[in-house]
């Protein structure tokens, strides 16, 4: 895979002086993974203007030295018409033109990834289709441990405490403080109402993540139960790394468990990451606004009847899960999964089926958004299908249910990892031996656990298979209203 970094990158992996970049660490792991057999990272000749903006001549001199290790881009196409109209067309030198020129090397198919800690060129990214090619450099660090299948010793995993555990001294809270006037008197009130927490612990026992959560009643006008989201935070550190999906999945669980009928956070434009992910998980923004200028973000998760025939099956999941789906007789699915990708898919599965073997888990596997590849040769799965994913040799039974976001048919590694990008649990070995013929390539969300599986007797004897499933099945229409009973759909 050829990555391609941003002037930002750079500068933190080759400082021209004593002081570190705050990402040096990742980026220099980064650059170290991406140097393997099968890698290169590469510069654009667009960044020799960033590095002319820089009025310390010699700092320059040292810059233009130390990044000439890094191969150069050889020129690609200008920015299709198209694309140009899309992201403008900033002067020549630009900050804006050069992020446009790393766009264009995406858009030319002359690099797989761009890499860069710009939130400028990640809005850019989103504008143009091309988000998931663009990584924060935790990302691409990860990603190229499991393409590398090098995962970490262990994978993350939220821990659920309460507020009076939190240390106010924690690095997280920094920035929170200059946004919130008075954050250590709600701190406080937090710890004192003990408040439940959701955590991801950082190895060196600072906090990669946190979500303070509060029951609410009758908020925005709307009678019933709301669970409020009061602080949802991820250590700068830890961009990119699916953390904030990993905390969203937690909270849904929570959320289902205590049977909230709203959820809803507060949120300041700037933070757009944070937005978008909410966003992307069928939060809607409100009309109104927090007295001190934040967007109210808010989710309802019972549907209407009206809701349950208006909306398309993946638009309804996104509405109002997880979990929540509409199935359809003819685009419900069974797909076998053997354990030892089972364990990478679907780790929070292992556990709630008492098996080994989580240590040696990818980190994305704890995300909500994941792919799936194989070989089945099936051209009529649709945008919203529902999934049914089946351990085989040892559960024999669906352990987990997914929703399909697009499907594709690709014959090449490079483009099946390009796809499946910061999703993947497979490594780029495991991806070039599948892609020696068509590879069906499955971009789904995860809705639900299921506890316990439906076993292969109750699947037979239900009439969705007629036995064991060698590859993605087509279920049965006449079992559809026993699994949709059984599943609570």
């Amino acid at each position: 895979m050829k990555f391609l970094v941003d002037s930002n990158i750079l500068i933190a992996v080759e400082p021209t002086s004593e002081s570190l970049e705050p990402k040096a660490a990742i980026a220099a792991e980064f650059i170290a993974l991406a140097s393997s057999p099968g890698h290169q990272v590469v510069r654009h000749r667009a960044q020799e203007a960033d590095w002319a903006r820089d009025r310390n001549a010699a700092r320059k001199r040292a810059r233009a030295v130390l990044v000439a290790k890094y191969p150069e881009l050889p020129r690609v196409r200008a920015l299709p018409p198209d694309l140009e109209a899309l992201l403008g067309a900033p002067s020549a030198g630009s900050n804006d033109w050069v992020d446009n020129q790393l766009i264009g090397a995406l858009a030319a198919s002359a690099v797989d990834f761009v890499v860069t800690e710009d939130a400028g060129l990640h809005r850019k990214a989103r504008r143009s289709g091309f988000e998931d090619r663009v990584l924060f450099v935790a990302g691409a660090r990860d990603l190229l441990l499991t393409l590398l299948d090098r995962p970490p010793a262990a994978p993350p995993a939220v821990r659920w405490t309460s507020a009076t555990e939190l240390d106010e001294n924690d690095p997280i809270f920094h920035s929170l403080r200059s946004d919130y006037q008075g954050f250590d008197l709600w701190l406080a009130r937090c710890r004192n109402e003990s408040r439940d927490v959701a955590v991801i612990d950082d190895d060196d026992g600072r906090l990669a993540a946190v979500a303070i959560l509060a029951r609410k009643a009758d908020r925005f006008g709307t009678a019933g139960s709301w669970l409020k989201i009061g602080t949802f935070k991820v250590a700068d550190q830890h961009r990119g790394r699916r953390y904030g999906e990993l905390l969203l999945k937690a909270i849904f669980g929570y959320r289902e468990t205590n049977q909230f009928e709203f959820a809803y956070v507060t949120i300041f434009d700037k933070h757009e990451g944070l937005v978008r992910l909410f966003s992307d998980f069928g939060f809607a923004r409100h009309v109104d606004r927090t007295s001190i200028g934040e967007a109210i973000l808010t989710k309802r998760f019972t549907p209407t009847d009206e809701d349950r025939v208006a909306l398309a099956p993946l638009d309804y999941h996104l509405t109002f899960g997880p979990p929540a789906l509409s199935i359809a007789e003819l685009q419900t699915f069974v797909v076998p999964v053997q354990p030892r990708f089972h364990r990478l898919l679907f780790p929070d599965a292992e556990l709630q089926l008492g098996l080994p073997g989580l240590q040696t888990d990818r980190p994305f596997g704890n995300g909500l958004r994941k792919a799936y590849l194989c070989h089945a040769p099936l051209k009529s799965i649709g945008v919203g299908a529902t999934l049914l994913f089946y351990r085989s040799h040892d559960v024999k039974g669906v352990t987990c249910i997914g929703v399909v976001e697009d499907v594709s048919h690709e014959t090449t590694a490079e483009e099946i990892a390009r796809l499946v990008g910061s999703r993947t649990v497979y490594s780029f070995e495991e991806i070039k031996s599948l892609a020696n013929k068509t590879v069906l390539v499955i971009r789904f969300r995860q809705d639900r656990l299921v506890d316990p599986p439906i076993g292969l007797a109750d699947l037979v004897s239900r009439q969705l298979l007629s036995g064991h499933p060698q590859t993605v099945t087509r279920v049965k229409k006449e079992g559809i209203p026993w699994l949709t009973a059984r599943i609570r759909a």
